[in-house]
């Protein structure tokens, strides 16, 4: 039989199985909140502080063109709200698809919408888009029509040696 205080030594001592278990349940749920609600993606607070920067920078000096690159998606909300406040050419690159994007599949319903509104209204407001292959090409292109269509440009990621 245990004494009293061989019970209260006892409950003192942590369960390690029990902790990991916990820390690891944390761990999960943190990774899916911030997968599932940093829409578009995790950089999200960056970009704010990205924005808010690229303001500032742009009181004090001139640049011909405004250009963002994904991933991270997030730039380009940089490039969207610099642009509501600059009259500065802006040319969007996308390296990756943003709402055909493999890595983003089932991330539920609420992801999607977001992610089409906000690749639709980079689309739009941009001055340029480039595509880094014919295939990302086609595929905005039949995604938006017109105007919007024509803007999209392809850009390789490669190099020619012989530069």
């Amino acid at each position: 039989m245990k004494t009293v205080e061989q019970l209260r030594r006892r409950a003192k001592q942590p369960d390690h199985a029990a902790v990991s278990g916990l820390l690891l349940g944390v761990m999960r749920m943190a990774r899916w909140v911030r997968a599932s609600l940093a829409i578009p993606d995790p950089e999200l607070i960056w970009s704010a502080k990205a924005a808010m920067q690229a303001m500032h920078v742009l009181k004090r000096e001139h640049f011909d063109l405004l250009v963002t690159a994904s991933y991270p998606y997030s730039c380009h909300l940089v490039g969207l709200a610099v642009g509501r406040r600059q009259k500065i050419p802006w040319l969007a690159h996308f390296a990756d698809p943003w709402v055909q994007d493999p890595a983003w599949r089932n991330q539920g319903a609420l992801r999607s919408v977001a992610d089409q509104v906000a690749e639709a209204r980079v689309v739009r407001k941009a001055t340029r888009v480039s595509v880094a292959s014919p295939g990302m090409a086609r595929m905005m292109r039949d995604r938006y029509s017109g105007s919007v269509a024509a803007k999209i440009i392809e850009i390789h990621n490669s190099f020619d040696l012989d530069d």
